[in-house]
Formats: C-alpha cells, sequence, structure tokens
C-alpha cells in the first residue's frame, strides 16, 4: 500500500488540484526521508560529505511534494497556500480529511 501510495505521487508531479489522503501523504513522507537518509549515508561510504546525491533527490522531488502538500490541504478543506505556514502545516497535514465531498473533489480512495 505504501508503495502504491508512492507511485501515485510520482505520477502526477504537477497536479494541484484534486485530494491526497493523510495516509498517501505521510508514506511518501516516511518514503522520502528513508531515501535521503540512505543516499547520505550512501555518499559517506563513498567518502563524499557534499550531499549532492540527497541534494539532487530533494530537488528532483520538490514540486511533487508541493503538490502533494496542496492536495492533503485540500482534503481537509482548506486551501493549498496553507501549507505554506510552517509548523502549522505538519498539524494541519495530521488531520483527518474531511468524510465527504469538499469543493476540491471526491473522498480519496484511501
Amino acid at each position: 500500500m505504501i508503495f502504491k501510495h508512492y507511485l501515485n505521487y510520482l505520477n502526477q508531479p504537477f497536479n494541484f488540484s484534486g485530494r491526497s489522503s493523510r495516509a498517501a501523504f505521510w508514506s511518501v513522507f516516511l518514503l522520502n526521508f528513508f531515501f535521503s537518509l540512505l543516499l547520505n549515508v550512501l555518499e559517506l561510504e563513498l567518502g563524499s560529505q557534499d550531499g549532492r546525491l540527497s541534494t539532487t533527490f530533494s530537488l528532483i522531488l520538490l514540486l511533487p511534494s508541493i503538490s502533494l502538500g496542496i492536495r492533503r490541504m485540500h482534503d481537509i478543506g482548506l486551501s493549498g497556500w496553507c501549507s505554506i505556514i510552517p509548523v502549522v502545516n505538519i498539524i494541519l497535514a495530521a488531520r483527518k480529511g474531511n468524510d465527504f465531498r469538499n469543493q476540491y473533489g471526491d473522498v480519496p480512495e484511501v
């Protein structure tokens, strides 16, 4: 299930409309964190300390991550602009989404 969410995330890098479930958001967040950590360890093992691999990974996934965050805000019935508020966006992303159709679309599957 976690990889299904991740593949869906990678297949919708420029989709800023619609909704994403809480499970999808946190699955992607945890996998990206794990992959970044793995790249950092790999870089240290290879003797590099400049962080090029993890930085490149993060830059490649920047726009898909922004779109996922916006869709997550839509799931709780808020504008995507709420995703730029520091700290508050994490609290909002942890909230349960609306159990009904809202102005941003239908309820996500999971």
